[in-house]
């Protein structure tokens, strides 16, 4: 049939946007991505959420290493709630650990948990997201903040000039460069992430303890209040990288 996997089929420009274990990117041999977080992540409901515009970030070196903690509204009657650590073998151990803090399990208490998965979050970009015709877009670029991990928004603005860099190159036979065309526009944006990363990660846990500290001592005191904004809180930021 036409959905056989025995069909051949030919483009002139393979888009890889096939997430942070992207198999396109395997095949054709990228550099791999170096830096990963791994998430766990719980949705609740049946809760009376006070303030469903508001998140709630949780900074611990200790408990949660290379990254952070979250309580996310997503109604007046839900939430998801999570963490990431650097180190996978960790998960579980932090996951009992966060579960049982006192404002976490009082949620758990008062809600119904309905799922909760594991996943890993790029934090670093790939080296090479353009070989000839074949170019890597999203989470298979590795196109996500290393503060937050947001990439929905930023992978859609480098997926904007991928299909641009695609449509000028089929269509008035321009060269395909869309590598250089993303880093040109946004790579001091990953930049900028990436060095306020390794200061929140080097920052003394005494800032940080299950607090907001470490982005008060960095002059970020609105860093994770809504959540819509977390792809965006470091754009002040990109003029002084």
């Amino acid at each position: 049939g036409p959905y056989s996997r025995h069909n051949k089929f030919s483009s002139k420009i393979i888009i890889g946007a096939d997430g942070a274990r992207s198999f396109t990117a395997k095949h054709f041999n990228f550099p791999a991505i170096k830096n990963f977080i791994y998430c766990y992540e719980a949705e609740l409901t049946d809760l009376n959420v006070a303030n469903k515009t508001l998140v709630d970030v949780f900074l611990d070196n200790k408990l949660f290493p290379g990254f952070f903690g979250w309580v996310v509204p997503v109604s007046n009657y839900g939430a998801r709630i999570g963490f990431g650590v650097k180190d996978p073998s960790r998960l579980l151990k932090t996951r009992d650990i966060f579960l049982s803090k006192p404002e976490i399990n009082q949620l758990i208490d008062r809600g119904k948990k309905v799922r909760e998965f594991f996943a890993p979050i790029p934090i670093s970009q790939r080296s090479v997201t353009q070989k000839g015709k074949v170019i890597l877009v999203g989470d298979a670029a590795g196109q996500v903040k290393a503060t937050t991990g947001g990439g929905v928004i930023f992978g859609s603005m480098c997926a904007t000039k991928a299909a641009e860099s695609t449509a000028n190159h089929i269509f008035d036979g321009k060269v395909l460069n869309y590598d250089n065309v993303w880093r040109a526009q946004y790579g001091h944006v990953l930049t900028g992430h990436s060095v306020l990363r390794a200061l929140m990660d080097n920052v003394d846990n005494r800032l940080t303890d299950i607090s907001f500290g470490v982005a008060s001592a960095l002059g970020f005191n609105r860093l994770f209040e809504s959540f819509g904004d977390m792809d965006f809180i470091l754009k002040p930021l990109t003029a002084k990288v």
